[in-house]
């Protein structure tokens, strides 16, 4: 069959959101053809005409060369986007990051436990990241087991997701964050249960002597 794809909206409804001058890691869910590889494309264009508080340099995985499949020399030149296609995400992603040092790397369709391998090792690097996903909710994407690693190391920190029947209607919403710290008193607890047996051994050590 012939699939023609035609971009419906120009325009991104939300903002994306600032921490300590880093774009927070940002997931887009939506069912097939609600609009994701549109967004992508707006997105791009937002960011780069961006430079509040800096400007930021921008990485593309593209793997199907869908983004920008045909980019006229005067728009390449206004970009400040380095694009990688035709090759798979989990090999372009670390090249990306090693060869291109980008701040911002945008990836669309995670779909493969390859690539979340990769987005893991990516974010251990100190690099944002916008992707997509293919579902219709955040617990959709959460019940697919190749997502489960991203789930657990809690990568995402803002989530879009698209209306299918509503071009241009998103939902938005933070992630929350497990407590890191709810184990301290336990950990405290065997921190001094260590010492006192250090100093009764201690004590009896010398008592023997």
């Amino acid at each position: 069959s012939l699939n023609i794809r035609i971009q419906h909206n120009d325009h991104v409804p939300f903002q994306l959101s600032h921490q300590q001058h880093r774009y927070l890691n940002t997931l887009i869910i939506g069912p097939p053809n609600s609009g994701k590889t549109s967004l992508l494309r707006s997105l791009i264009y937002s960011i780069n005409n961006d430079h509040r508080p800096y400007s930021k340099k921008i990485g593309k995985i593209d793997e199907r060369n869908e983004i920008f499949p045909t980019l006229t020399r005067e728009q390449s030149a206004c970009l400040r986007v380095d694009v990688f296609s035709g090759c798979p995400k989990h090999l372009a992603l670390p090249l990306m990051i090693r060869a291109m040092s980008p701040e911002l790397v945008i990836i669309d369709e995670i779909a493969t436990h390859q690539d979340v391998g990769a987005l893991l090792d990516g974010m251990k690097g100190g690099v944002s990241f916008v992707c997509t996903a293919h579902g219709t909710s955040y617990e959709d994407v959460c019940a697919r087991l190749f997502f489960h690693p991203l789930i657990e190391h809690e990568l995402f920190d803002y989530c879009v997701t698209l209306d299918p029947l509503q071009r241009g209607a998103v939902t938005t919403k933070f992630l929350p964050k497990r407590d890191r710290s709810a184990n301290a008193p336990l950990a405290d607890y065997y921190r001094v249960f260590l010492y006192q047996c250090f100093r009764i051994s201690k004590s009896r050590k010398i008592k023997t002597a």
